[in-house]
């Protein structure tokens, strides 16, 4: 599988995670949502790393227990988690696909590694992984009606 197939499939992993934030329980949550989201968010990666690598990482039935041992905020958190872990991967994977091919002076390749790095911080949907407007790239999500 060549890197583009891994970033395909990485996104279409965000993708099925973000859709489980659309279920009834989570609408409040997600109304509520505002840009301190993503600090609550950074905070709830780095307290629950593992688990979100789990969530993240496993196939839809180990994914639903995973999540059945955890309360409704914390399975909303870790949805959410989850689903940038998986956009990071597609944004990263993407990007290296593209850039980072041998060959060439290894100063330049320095600055290339870089551009593969900071995809992972300027994708639309890592920087907002909810099923929801950004407020970073309003134009860039619809909701569906």
């Amino acid at each position: 599988m060549s890197l583009s197939n891994y970033s395909k499939a990485a996104a279409s992993v965000g993708e099925e995670l973000r859709d489980m934030l659309r279920a009834p329980e989570y609408g409040d949550m997600l109304d509520a949502l505002s840009l301190d989201a993503l600090r609550t968010l950074a905070d709830f990666r780095a307290a629950n790393d593992a688990a979100v690598q789990s969530i993240a990482t496993a196939t839809p039935k180990p994914r639903q227990a995973l999540l059945r041992k955890l309360d409704q905020t914390q399975r909303f958190w870790a949805i959410a988690a989850a689903a940038q872990v998986a956009f990071e991967a597609s944004a990263m994977l993407y990007e290296a696909d593209i850039c980072l091919q041998p060959g060439g002076p290894y100063r330049q390749m320095i600055g290339t590694a870089q551009a593969v790095l900071d995809a992972v911080h300027e994708h639309p949907d890592a920087l907002w992984p909810f099923p929801t407007l950004s407020p970073f790239y309003p134009d860039y999500y619809e909701e569906e009606e």
